[in-house]
Protein backbone atom coordinates (compact mmCIF):
# COMPACT_ATOMS: atom_id res chain seq x y z
CA UNK A 1 0.00 0.00 0.00
CA UNK A 2 2.57 2.67 0.86
CA UNK A 3 4.26 1.58 -2.40
CA UNK A 4 1.56 2.61 -4.34
CA UNK A 5 0.87 6.35 -2.35
CA UNK A 6 4.67 6.86 -3.78
CA UNK A 7 4.03 5.99 -6.97
CA UNK A 8 0.41 7.69 -6.94
CA UNK A 9 2.67 10.72 -5.15
CA UNK A 10 5.70 10.98 -7.96
CA UNK A 11 3.01 10.66 -10.70
CA UNK A 12 0.69 13.83 -9.38
CA UNK A 13 4.14 15.69 -8.87
CA UNK A 14 4.92 14.58 -12.27
CA UNK A 15 1.54 16.14 -13.73
CA UNK A 16 1.85 19.11 -11.42
CA UNK A 17 5.50 19.51 -13.00
CA UNK A 18 4.46 19.04 -16.68
CA UNK A 19 1.76 22.22 -16.07
CA UNK A 20 3.58 24.27 -14.77
CA UNK A 21 6.25 23.51 -17.80
CA UNK A 22 3.32 23.98 -19.90
CA UNK A 23 2.71 27.19 -18.79
CA UNK A 24 6.33 28.51 -18.92
CA UNK A 25 6.48 27.60 -22.04
CA UNK A 26 2.97 29.25 -23.14
CA UNK A 27 3.89 33.10 -21.59
CA UNK A 28 6.15 33.79 -24.30
CA UNK A 29 4.25 32.76 -26.83
CA UNK A 30 1.55 35.07 -25.83
CA UNK A 31 3.61 38.25 -25.77
CA UNK A 32 4.98 37.69 -29.68
CA UNK A 33 1.30 37.24 -30.40
CA UNK A 34 0.59 40.55 -28.30
CA UNK A 35 3.40 42.38 -30.50
CA UNK A 36 2.50 41.15 -33.30
CA UNK A 37 -1.13 42.36 -33.20
CA UNK A 38 -0.26 46.14 -31.91
CA UNK A 39 2.33 45.96 -34.82
CA UNK A 40 -0.72 45.24 -37.54
CA UNK A 41 -2.58 47.74 -35.63
CA UNK A 42 -0.38 50.61 -36.21
CA UNK A 43 -0.09 49.45 -40.13
CA UNK A 44 -3.61 49.86 -39.80
CA UNK A 45 -4.12 53.10 -37.93
CA UNK A 46 -0.92 55.24 -38.45
CA UNK A 47 -0.20 57.98 -36.39
CA UNK A 48 -0.65 61.49 -38.08
CA UNK A 49 2.67 63.56 -38.44
CA UNK A 50 2.97 66.27 -36.10
CA UNK A 51 4.97 69.65 -35.56
CA UNK A 52 6.68 68.24 -32.13
CA UNK A 53 8.77 71.29 -31.68
CA UNK A 54 9.45 74.09 -33.28
CA UNK A 55 11.41 78.34 -33.08
CA UNK A 56 10.63 81.15 -32.20
CA UNK A 57 7.40 79.64 -30.02
CA UNK A 58 7.17 82.96 -27.60
CA UNK A 59 4.87 84.85 -29.32
CA UNK A 60 7.18 88.20 -28.30
CA UNK A 61 10.33 86.33 -28.87
CA UNK A 62 13.97 88.64 -28.82
CA UNK A 63 14.33 90.00 -32.63
CA UNK A 64 18.25 89.76 -32.57
CA UNK A 65 17.86 86.00 -31.69
CA UNK A 66 14.93 84.33 -33.65
CA UNK A 67 15.78 81.10 -35.56
CA UNK A 68 13.07 80.05 -37.51
CA UNK A 69 12.39 75.95 -37.70
CA UNK A 70 9.85 73.35 -37.31
CA UNK A 71 10.04 69.41 -35.87
CA UNK A 72 8.60 67.28 -37.51
CA UNK A 73 7.33 63.91 -35.26
CA UNK A 74 8.80 61.64 -38.01
CA UNK A 75 10.60 61.82 -41.17
CA UNK A 76 8.68 63.36 -43.97
CA UNK A 77 9.39 64.21 -47.78
CA UNK A 78 11.43 67.07 -47.53
CA UNK A 79 10.51 68.25 -51.13
CA UNK A 80 6.78 68.72 -49.73
CA UNK A 81 7.82 69.81 -45.98
CA UNK A 82 9.12 72.67 -47.85
CA UNK A 83 6.54 73.60 -50.41
CA UNK A 84 4.19 73.48 -47.29
CA UNK A 85 6.27 75.90 -45.50
CA UNK A 86 5.77 79.82 -45.46
CA UNK A 87 6.95 82.88 -42.89
CA UNK A 88 5.20 86.11 -43.54
CA UNK A 89 6.32 89.17 -42.13
CA UNK A 90 3.54 91.94 -41.66
CA UNK A 91 0.83 89.49 -44.35
CA UNK A 92 3.32 89.88 -46.71
CA UNK A 93 5.66 86.04 -47.96
CA UNK A 94 9.18 86.41 -47.06
CA UNK A 95 11.57 84.13 -49.23
CA UNK A 96 14.48 82.75 -47.89
CA UNK A 97 17.14 79.19 -47.63
CA UNK A 98 16.13 75.76 -46.47
CA UNK A 99 17.92 73.38 -44.88
CA UNK A 100 17.64 70.61 -42.45
CA UNK A 101 18.73 68.56 -39.60
CA UNK A 102 17.01 65.12 -39.59
CA UNK A 103 13.51 66.02 -38.95
CA UNK A 104 14.38 69.93 -38.30
CA UNK A 105 13.45 71.99 -41.41
CA UNK A 106 15.31 75.18 -41.04
CA UNK A 107 14.20 78.40 -42.85
CA UNK A 108 16.64 81.39 -43.07
CA UNK A 109 14.82 84.54 -44.40
CA UNK A 110 16.38 86.91 -46.92
CA UNK A 111 15.03 89.82 -44.83
CA UNK A 112 16.38 89.58 -41.26
CA UNK A 113 13.27 89.52 -38.58
CA UNK A 114 13.06 93.27 -37.54
CA UNK A 115 11.57 94.96 -34.77
CA UNK A 116 7.92 96.01 -34.74
CA UNK A 117 6.64 93.68 -37.10
CA UNK A 118 4.28 90.63 -36.95
CA UNK A 119 5.22 87.35 -38.41
CA UNK A 120 3.23 84.01 -38.76
CA UNK A 121 4.96 80.67 -39.61
CA UNK A 122 2.75 78.36 -41.44
CA UNK A 123 3.15 74.57 -42.61
CA UNK A 124 0.02 72.95 -44.46
CA UNK A 125 -1.51 69.53 -44.28
CA UNK A 126 0.07 68.39 -47.27
CA UNK A 127 3.57 67.44 -45.81
CA UNK A 128 3.69 62.98 -46.26
CA UNK A 129 6.24 60.87 -44.39
CA UNK A 130 7.68 57.76 -46.49
CA UNK A 131 4.48 55.35 -45.91
CA UNK A 132 2.23 58.49 -46.97
CA UNK A 133 1.02 59.64 -43.99
CA UNK A 134 0.25 62.99 -43.56
CA UNK A 135 -0.68 66.02 -41.05
CA UNK A 136 -4.02 65.58 -39.28
CA UNK A 137 -4.00 69.80 -40.11
CA UNK A 138 -2.54 73.01 -40.54
CA UNK A 139 0.19 74.46 -38.00
CA UNK A 140 0.20 78.13 -37.53
CA UNK A 141 2.24 80.26 -35.16
CA UNK A 142 2.45 83.72 -35.12
CA UNK A 143 4.92 85.89 -33.23
CA UNK A 144 5.62 89.74 -32.61
CA UNK A 145 8.63 91.89 -32.30
CA UNK A 146 6.69 94.72 -31.74
CA UNK A 147 7.04 96.51 -28.32
CA UNK A 148 3.12 97.43 -28.36
CA UNK A 149 1.40 94.63 -28.33
CA UNK A 150 -2.02 95.93 -27.14
CA UNK A 151 -5.17 96.03 -29.70
CA UNK A 152 -6.83 99.09 -30.08
CA UNK A 153 -10.10 99.21 -29.18
CA UNK A 154 -13.02 101.78 -30.74
CA UNK A 155 -14.33 104.00 -28.19
CA UNK A 156 -17.17 105.27 -29.87
CA UNK A 157 -19.13 105.76 -33.32
CA UNK A 158 -21.37 108.74 -33.71
CA UNK A 159 -24.06 108.74 -34.57
CA UNK A 160 -24.40 106.05 -31.63
CA UNK A 161 -26.00 102.75 -32.72
CA UNK A 162 -29.74 103.26 -33.13
CA UNK A 163 -29.45 107.25 -33.18
CA UNK A 164 -32.05 109.19 -35.78
CA UNK A 165 -30.83 112.06 -36.95
CA UNK A 166 -32.35 114.77 -39.08
CA UNK A 167 -28.98 116.25 -39.89
CA UNK A 168 -28.66 115.05 -43.46
CA UNK A 169 -24.85 115.89 -43.23
CA UNK A 170 -23.59 114.84 -40.08
CA UNK A 171 -20.25 113.99 -39.90
CA UNK A 172 -19.58 110.18 -38.45
CA UNK A 173 -16.77 110.34 -36.10
CA UNK A 174 -14.99 107.31 -35.02
CA UNK A 175 -12.97 107.84 -31.37
CA UNK A 176 -10.41 104.59 -30.98
CA UNK A 177 -8.07 103.84 -27.66
CA UNK A 178 -4.74 105.12 -29.20
CA UNK A 179 -3.75 106.14 -32.38
CA UNK A 180 -4.19 104.58 -35.53
CA UNK A 181 -2.46 104.26 -38.76
CA UNK A 182 -4.79 105.93 -40.81
CA UNK A 183 -4.22 104.14 -43.95
CA UNK A 184 -5.65 100.95 -42.28
CA UNK A 185 -8.65 102.87 -41.04
CA UNK A 186 -9.26 104.30 -44.96
CA UNK A 187 -9.35 100.52 -45.52
CA UNK A 188 -11.26 99.39 -42.93
CA UNK A 189 -14.25 101.96 -42.91
CA UNK A 190 -17.20 101.59 -45.44
CA UNK A 191 -21.00 102.87 -45.08
CA UNK A 192 -24.04 101.07 -46.31
CA UNK A 193 -25.45 103.07 -49.03
CA UNK A 194 -22.45 104.36 -50.06
CA UNK A 195 -22.42 107.98 -49.97
CA UNK A 196 -19.45 110.41 -50.75
CA UNK A 197 -17.40 112.22 -48.21
CA UNK A 198 -13.87 113.24 -46.89
CA UNK A 199 -11.96 111.98 -44.00
CA UNK A 200 -10.65 114.63 -41.26
CA UNK A 201 -8.25 113.43 -38.04
CA UNK A 202 -7.78 114.85 -34.83
CA UNK A 203 -3.95 116.02 -33.93
CA UNK A 204 -3.29 113.26 -32.04
CA UNK A 205 -4.51 110.50 -33.92
CA UNK A 206 -7.16 109.38 -31.73
CA UNK A 207 -10.29 110.26 -33.96
CA UNK A 208 -11.35 110.63 -37.15
CA UNK A 209 -13.93 112.39 -38.79
CA UNK A 210 -16.22 111.30 -42.08
CA UNK A 211 -17.97 114.62 -43.74
CA UNK A 212 -20.52 113.57 -46.24
CA UNK A 213 -19.93 115.90 -49.57
CA UNK A 214 -23.41 114.70 -50.94
CA UNK A 215 -26.47 114.47 -48.29
CA UNK A 216 -27.79 111.66 -47.01
CA UNK A 217 -31.27 110.35 -48.13
CA UNK A 218 -34.03 110.84 -46.16
CA UNK A 219 -35.87 107.78 -44.47
CA UNK A 220 -32.53 105.49 -44.97
CA UNK A 221 -30.86 103.43 -42.47
CA UNK A 222 -27.23 103.75 -43.18
CA UNK A 223 -24.31 100.95 -41.51
CA UNK A 224 -20.99 101.80 -40.29
CA UNK A 225 -18.41 99.05 -40.74
CA UNK A 226 -14.89 98.92 -39.30
CA UNK A 227 -13.61 95.95 -40.33
CA UNK A 228 -10.85 93.73 -38.36
CA UNK A 229 -8.18 95.52 -41.06
CA UNK A 230 -7.95 98.59 -38.64
CA UNK A 231 -4.68 98.87 -36.54
CA UNK A 232 -2.64 100.92 -34.46
CA UNK A 233 0.91 102.46 -35.38
CA UNK A 234 2.54 99.00 -34.31
CA UNK A 235 0.30 96.74 -36.24
CA UNK A 236 -1.52 95.70 -33.67
CA UNK A 237 -5.73 95.15 -34.94
CA UNK A 238 -8.73 94.99 -33.81
CA UNK A 239 -10.40 92.51 -32.35
CA UNK A 240 -12.90 92.20 -34.35
CA UNK A 241 -15.38 94.16 -36.59
CA UNK A 242 -17.56 96.74 -35.68
CA UNK A 243 -20.82 97.94 -37.23
CA UNK A 244 -23.19 100.75 -35.91
CA UNK A 245 -26.88 102.30 -37.96
CA UNK A 246 -28.12 105.30 -37.82
CA UNK A 247 -31.33 105.85 -39.46
CA UNK A 248 -32.05 110.02 -41.19
CA UNK A 249 -35.68 111.50 -40.81
CA UNK A 250 -36.97 111.22 -37.03
CA UNK A 251 -40.56 112.15 -38.93
CA UNK A 252 -41.85 109.55 -40.29
CA UNK A 253 -45.62 110.55 -40.93
CA UNK A 254 -46.17 111.04 -44.84
CA UNK A 255 -47.35 114.24 -45.78
CA UNK A 256 -51.74 114.73 -46.39
CA UNK A 257 -52.96 116.36 -49.51
CA UNK A 258 -55.80 118.24 -47.20
CA UNK A 259 -58.00 120.11 -49.71
CA UNK A 260 -58.04 121.06 -53.55
CA UNK A 261 -59.81 124.89 -53.95
CA UNK A 262 -60.46 127.15 -56.89
CA UNK A 263 -58.97 130.09 -57.26
CA UNK A 264 -59.88 133.42 -58.94
CA UNK A 265 -57.07 135.81 -59.98
CA UNK A 266 -54.33 133.71 -57.51
CA UNK A 267 -56.90 133.87 -54.31
CA UNK A 268 -58.39 130.62 -53.07
CA UNK A 269 -62.33 130.43 -53.54
CA UNK A 270 -65.05 128.81 -52.06
CA UNK A 271 -65.49 126.15 -54.64
CA UNK A 272 -64.24 122.50 -53.30
CA UNK A 273 -63.29 120.14 -55.82
CA UNK A 274 -63.84 116.61 -54.31
CA UNK A 275 -61.66 113.74 -54.74
CA UNK A 276 -63.07 110.54 -56.42
CA UNK A 277 -63.75 107.53 -54.36
CA UNK A 278 -62.43 104.21 -55.74
CA UNK A 279 -64.55 102.34 -53.40
CA UNK A 280 -67.97 103.33 -54.95
CA UNK A 281 -69.40 102.35 -58.71
CA UNK A 282 -68.74 105.51 -60.89
CA UNK A 283 -67.03 108.43 -60.95
CA UNK A 284 -67.85 111.46 -58.66
CA UNK A 285 -67.99 114.64 -60.96
CA UNK A 286 -67.68 118.43 -59.86
CA UNK A 287 -70.15 120.27 -61.59
CA UNK A 288 -70.15 124.03 -62.63
CA UNK A 289 -66.30 124.53 -62.53
CA UNK A 290 -65.55 127.70 -64.22
CA UNK A 291 -63.20 127.96 -67.33
CA UNK A 292 -60.71 130.13 -65.72
CA UNK A 293 -60.64 128.91 -62.50
CA UNK A 294 -56.98 127.99 -60.83
CA UNK A 295 -56.20 125.22 -58.16
CA UNK A 296 -55.23 125.45 -54.44
CA UNK A 297 -53.68 122.82 -52.83
CA UNK A 298 -53.04 122.55 -49.18
CA UNK A 299 -51.40 119.87 -47.37
CA UNK A 300 -51.15 118.92 -43.91
CA UNK A 301 -47.78 119.93 -43.92
CA UNK A 302 -44.79 121.51 -46.04
CA UNK A 303 -43.92 119.57 -49.06
CA UNK A 304 -41.55 120.45 -51.78
CA UNK A 305 -42.39 122.14 -54.90
CA UNK A 306 -40.27 119.47 -57.30
CA UNK A 307 -41.91 116.65 -55.63
CA UNK A 308 -45.20 118.18 -56.55
CA UNK A 309 -44.15 119.30 -59.94
CA UNK A 310 -43.43 115.85 -60.82
CA UNK A 311 -47.05 114.55 -59.45
CA UNK A 312 -49.33 116.59 -61.36
CA UNK A 313 -50.80 115.03 -64.15
CA UNK A 314 -54.05 116.60 -65.68
CA UNK A 315 -55.82 115.77 -68.86
CA UNK A 316 -56.84 116.28 -71.56
CA UNK A 317 -53.78 118.30 -72.01
CA UNK A 318 -53.24 120.38 -69.29
CA UNK A 319 -49.91 122.66 -68.12
CA UNK A 320 -49.53 124.83 -65.18
CA UNK A 321 -47.56 127.08 -63.52
CA UNK A 322 -46.87 126.65 -59.99
CA UNK A 323 -47.02 129.64 -57.15
CA UNK A 324 -44.92 130.52 -54.84
CA UNK A 325 -41.63 129.84 -56.61
CA UNK A 326 -40.37 128.45 -53.41
CA UNK A 327 -38.69 124.98 -52.46
CA UNK A 328 -41.45 124.39 -50.05
CA UNK A 329 -44.31 125.48 -48.68
CA UNK A 330 -47.86 123.91 -47.03
CA UNK A 331 -50.21 125.38 -49.71
CA UNK A 332 -49.44 125.66 -53.51
CA UNK A 333 -51.93 127.33 -56.44
CA UNK A 334 -51.99 125.56 -60.09
CA UNK A 335 -52.48 127.79 -63.21
CA UNK A 336 -53.40 126.75 -65.77
CA UNK A 337 -51.39 128.38 -68.74
CA UNK A 338 -54.60 128.45 -70.90
CA UNK A 339 -58.65 129.20 -70.56
CA UNK A 340 -59.84 125.81 -69.90
CA UNK A 341 -62.34 124.84 -72.76
CA UNK A 342 -66.29 125.28 -72.04
CA UNK A 343 -68.39 122.23 -71.38
CA UNK A 344 -65.40 119.58 -70.83
CA UNK A 345 -64.79 116.86 -68.62
CA UNK A 346 -60.83 116.79 -66.86
CA UNK A 347 -58.63 114.80 -64.65
CA UNK A 348 -56.97 116.51 -62.36
CA UNK A 349 -54.59 113.63 -60.46
CA UNK A 350 -52.39 114.06 -57.98
CA UNK A 351 -50.03 111.19 -57.75
CA UNK A 352 -48.21 109.84 -54.77
CA UNK A 353 -44.51 110.75 -54.01
CA UNK A 354 -45.31 113.96 -52.89
CA UNK A 355 -42.02 114.40 -50.31
CA UNK A 356 -42.35 116.89 -47.07
CA UNK A 357 -39.21 118.19 -45.56
CA UNK A 358 -38.02 114.73 -44.07
CA UNK A 359 -38.50 112.79 -47.36
CA UNK A 360 -41.87 111.12 -46.47
CA UNK A 361 -44.33 110.79 -49.38
CA UNK A 362 -48.14 110.92 -50.59
CA UNK A 363 -48.42 107.04 -50.39
CA UNK A 364 -51.73 107.09 -52.87
CA UNK A 365 -53.03 109.02 -56.01
CA UNK A 366 -55.89 111.18 -55.72
CA UNK A 367 -57.83 111.91 -58.95
CA UNK A 368 -60.48 114.60 -59.36
CA UNK A 369 -63.08 115.09 -62.33
CA UNK A 370 -64.57 118.27 -62.95
CA UNK A 371 -66.34 119.52 -65.71
CA UNK A 372 -65.93 122.97 -66.90
CA UNK A 373 -70.07 124.35 -67.37
CA UNK A 374 -70.43 126.92 -64.69
CA UNK A 375 -72.83 129.87 -64.95
CA UNK A 376 -70.22 132.58 -65.36
CA UNK A 377 -67.71 130.79 -67.91
CA UNK A 378 -70.85 130.15 -70.86
CA UNK A 379 -69.56 131.63 -74.29
CA UNK A 380 -71.81 134.37 -75.39
CA UNK A 381 -73.97 133.52 -78.30
CA UNK A 382 -76.48 135.12 -80.66
CA UNK A 383 -80.00 134.89 -79.47
CA UNK A 384 -82.10 137.09 -81.94
CA UNK A 385 -81.09 139.49 -85.04
CA UNK A 386 -83.41 142.33 -85.71
CA UNK A 387 -82.98 144.55 -89.15
CA UNK A 388 -84.14 147.93 -89.44
CA UNK A 389 -85.17 147.90 -93.31
CA UNK A 390 -85.70 151.29 -93.33
CA UNK A 391 -82.87 154.54 -92.90
CA UNK A 392 -83.09 156.51 -90.11
CA UNK A 393 -84.90 159.00 -92.01
CA UNK A 394 -87.96 157.09 -92.05
CA UNK A 395 -90.08 155.37 -89.90
CA UNK A 396 -88.76 152.24 -89.24
CA UNK A 397 -89.68 149.03 -90.43
CA UNK A 398 -87.84 146.08 -88.39
CA UNK A 399 -87.29 142.67 -89.60
CA UNK A 400 -86.62 139.73 -86.96
CA UNK A 401 -84.49 136.98 -88.09
CA UNK A 402 -83.66 133.63 -86.46
CA UNK A 403 -79.92 133.36 -86.17
CA UNK A 404 -80.08 129.72 -85.99
CA UNK A 405 -81.66 129.78 -89.82
CA UNK A 406 -78.29 129.98 -91.61
CA UNK A 407 -79.57 131.83 -94.76
CA UNK A 408 -82.49 134.60 -94.92
CA UNK A 409 -83.47 137.51 -97.41
CA UNK A 410 -82.77 140.91 -96.95
CA UNK A 411 -85.16 143.73 -97.46
CA UNK A 412 -83.16 146.15 -98.94
CA UNK A 413 -85.60 147.63 -101.63
CA UNK A 414 -84.97 150.46 -104.19
CA UNK A 415 -88.19 152.22 -102.76
CA UNK A 416 -86.21 152.66 -99.09
CA UNK A 417 -82.78 152.50 -100.09
CA UNK A 418 -82.07 154.29 -103.56
CA UNK A 419 -79.14 152.80 -106.03
CA UNK A 420 -75.72 154.40 -104.96
CA UNK A 421 -76.98 156.78 -101.76
CA UNK A 422 -75.36 156.38 -98.83
CA UNK A 423 -78.25 155.58 -96.09
CA UNK A 424 -77.79 154.66 -92.24
CA UNK A 425 -79.75 151.89 -90.64
CA UNK A 426 -78.36 149.38 -87.98
CA UNK A 427 -78.47 145.58 -87.01
CA UNK A 428 -79.69 144.50 -83.46
CA UNK A 429 -77.81 141.40 -81.87
CA UNK A 430 -79.06 140.15 -79.05
CA UNK A 431 -76.58 138.33 -77.50
CA UNK A 432 -77.24 135.76 -74.61
CA UNK A 433 -73.88 136.36 -72.40
CA UNK A 434 -72.68 134.24 -68.83
CA UNK A 435 -73.72 135.27 -65.73
CA UNK A 436 -71.97 138.68 -64.31
CA UNK A 437 -70.74 139.42 -67.94
CA UNK A 438 -71.72 142.95 -69.82
CA UNK A 439 -70.65 143.56 -73.84
CA UNK A 440 -67.47 144.38 -74.61
CA UNK A 441 -67.07 146.92 -77.33
CA UNK A 442 -63.91 146.80 -78.06
CA UNK A 443 -63.62 142.89 -78.44
CA UNK A 444 -67.18 143.30 -80.68
CA UNK A 445 -65.22 145.98 -82.92
CA UNK A 446 -62.43 143.45 -83.59
CA UNK A 447 -64.57 140.64 -84.48
CA UNK A 448 -67.87 142.12 -86.27
CA UNK A 449 -67.31 141.04 -89.78
CA UNK A 450 -69.47 142.31 -92.55
CA UNK A 451 -69.30 141.13 -96.06
CA UNK A 452 -70.84 141.09 -99.10
CA UNK A 453 -70.99 139.43 -103.22
CA UNK A 454 -70.82 140.42 -106.45
CA UNK A 455 -71.49 144.36 -105.76
CA UNK A 456 -75.09 143.91 -104.71
CA UNK A 457 -74.44 146.97 -102.49
CA UNK A 458 -71.53 148.16 -100.21
CA UNK A 459 -72.20 147.88 -96.10
CA UNK A 460 -69.96 148.99 -93.52
CA UNK A 461 -70.31 149.23 -89.54
CA UNK A 462 -69.88 152.81 -88.50
CA UNK A 463 -70.64 152.48 -84.39
CA UNK A 464 -71.60 149.83 -82.23
CA UNK A 465 -73.94 150.78 -79.13
CA UNK A 466 -75.13 149.13 -76.14
CA UNK A 467 -77.05 151.70 -74.34
CA UNK A 468 -78.90 155.09 -74.72
CA UNK A 469 -81.27 153.56 -77.36
CA UNK A 470 -83.67 155.01 -79.37
CA UNK A 471 -85.58 155.03 -82.75
CA UNK A 472 -86.67 152.45 -81.74
CA UNK A 473 -85.74 150.22 -78.50
CA UNK A 474 -84.22 146.88 -78.76
CA UNK A 475 -86.24 144.11 -77.91
CA UNK A 476 -86.22 142.76 -74.16
CA UNK A 477 -85.43 139.51 -74.13
CA UNK A 478 -84.43 137.10 -70.86
CA UNK A 479 -80.63 136.60 -70.45
CA UNK A 480 -79.50 138.82 -73.32
CA UNK A 481 -78.02 142.35 -73.82
CA UNK A 482 -78.71 143.95 -77.06
CA UNK A 483 -75.40 145.49 -79.04
CA UNK A 484 -76.74 147.72 -81.64
CA UNK A 485 -74.63 148.27 -85.13
CA UNK A 486 -74.92 150.91 -87.03
CA UNK A 487 -74.36 150.58 -90.55
CA UNK A 488 -74.13 152.41 -94.04
CA UNK A 489 -75.56 151.19 -96.68
CA UNK A 490 -75.07 151.92 -100.35
CA UNK A 491 -77.24 149.94 -102.47
CA UNK A 492 -76.68 148.63 -105.94
CA UNK A 493 -79.04 147.16 -108.66
CA UNK A 494 -77.03 143.93 -108.76
CA UNK A 495 -78.34 140.66 -106.30
CA UNK A 496 -75.51 139.01 -104.09
CA UNK A 497 -75.57 137.59 -100.48
CA UNK A 498 -74.63 139.69 -97.44
CA UNK A 499 -72.90 138.02 -94.51
CA UNK A 500 -73.21 139.71 -91.03
CA UNK A 501 -70.75 137.47 -88.43
CA UNK A 502 -68.81 137.54 -85.17
CA UNK A 503 -65.78 136.06 -85.80
CA UNK A 504 -63.52 133.27 -83.00
CA UNK A 505 -62.10 135.02 -80.46
CA UNK A 506 -64.61 137.68 -79.81
CA UNK A 507 -65.57 137.57 -75.67
CA UNK A 508 -67.96 139.18 -73.05
CA UNK A 509 -66.33 141.24 -70.46
CA UNK A 510 -65.35 138.22 -68.22
CA UNK A 511 -63.09 136.49 -71.16
CA UNK A 512 -65.52 134.19 -72.28
CA UNK A 513 -65.04 133.75 -76.00
CA UNK A 514 -67.25 131.86 -78.46
CA UNK A 515 -67.47 128.42 -79.04
CA UNK A 516 -67.72 128.77 -82.29
CA UNK A 517 -67.65 132.06 -85.10
CA UNK A 518 -71.03 133.04 -85.81
CA UNK A 519 -72.55 134.29 -89.22
CA UNK A 520 -75.70 135.16 -90.64
CA UNK A 521 -75.86 135.44 -94.54
CA UNK A 522 -78.73 137.10 -96.30
CA UNK A 523 -79.47 137.49 -100.21
CA UNK A 524 -80.33 140.61 -101.72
Amino acid sequence: MGGVRREMTRARAWHAGGMRAGRAAAAPSALILLLLVLDSCALMFPRPITIARWSPNSEHPDPSSIETWVEFSAPVDRTQAEQAFSLTEDGDLLAGRFSWEANRLLFQPLKAISKGKSYEMTVSASVEDGRGVSMDGEFRFSFSTRSDTTRPEIVSIEPGLGAVIDDRSAAIVVAFSERIDSRTFLLAFSLSPAVTGVFSWSTDGTSCAFTPTAPYQWQTEYAVTIDDALADMDGNRIAEKRVSRFFVGSDRIAPLLEEVRNTEGGVAGGAVLAPDDPATAGLEITGQWECGWGFALTFSEQVTRDSLEGSLLAEPGLQFTIEPAVDAAAAFTLEPAERLAWDTIFTLTIRKGIADLSGNETTEDIVHVFRTNGSMSRPPAVAAVRFRGTPLLDDAEVVDFDPAVPFAALPISADHFPVAVALPSWFDLQLSLAESAALDLLSAMEHLSIQQTNGCLSMRATALQSAGFDDPQPQVIAGALPLRVHVSIVNAADSGIVTLGLTEGFADSLGNPLSTAWQLSFLK
